[in-house]
């Protein structure tokens, strides 16, 4: 004999579908997924089974395409930067001619070695492998002797847009 085992008059038993336990039919309650449960067993349905999420615009309002190319002629650029034309070339800055110099790299070849802290500078005219071209009216230092070192290769990057 349990505790819903007493008469009731127009009641009935009932088992609860969460803990099997025996109760009379006014004390079951229906939950909100449709199950009888006794009252220790009832619970409220979570708040957040009510949230729905809001949807995102993802496409973008207007898009420009990028122009085509424009080709000007058929020039073909360098395939790396290069010295254009004979530089001139500086010892502490006292115009040298004890040197030979390979176009279009810049390879410099001194007959003696610049001395130890001597200065190698030259002036000229830079091509870059994107068509910019960059002149150097004063001596651009592009090396330091060391008493041994005869060859230098003369070479430069462009920084930023303007070529500095």
């Amino acid at each position: 004999m349990g505790r819903a085992d007493y008469y009731l008059p127009g009641g009935w038993n009932m088992i609860c579908q969460v803990c099997g336990f025996k109760y009379k039919n006014t004390e079951m309650k229906l939950r909100w997924d449709n199950v009888w449960c006794c009252p220790e067993d009832w619970e409220i349905r979570q708040p957040q089974d009510f949230v729905r999420g809001v949807k995102d615009q993802m496409a973008i309002p207007y898009a420009v395409p990028e122009p085509p190319d424009t080709f000007i002629g058929y020039n073909t650029n360098p395939l790396g930067e290069i010295v254009v034309g004979t530089p001139t070339i500086y010892l502490n800055g006292i115009v040298t001619a004890a040197y030979t110099i390979v176009l279009p790299q810049g390879v410099v070849t001194f007959t003696t070695p610049p001395s130890l802290g001597e200065l190698v500078q030259w002036t000229g005219t830079w091509l870059h492998n994107s068509g910019l071209t960059r002149v150097f009216s004063s001596p651009f230092t592009f090396g330091v002797g060391d008493g041994a070192t005869t060859v230098f290769n003369i070479y430069w990057a462009f920084g930023t847009q303007d070529g500095n």
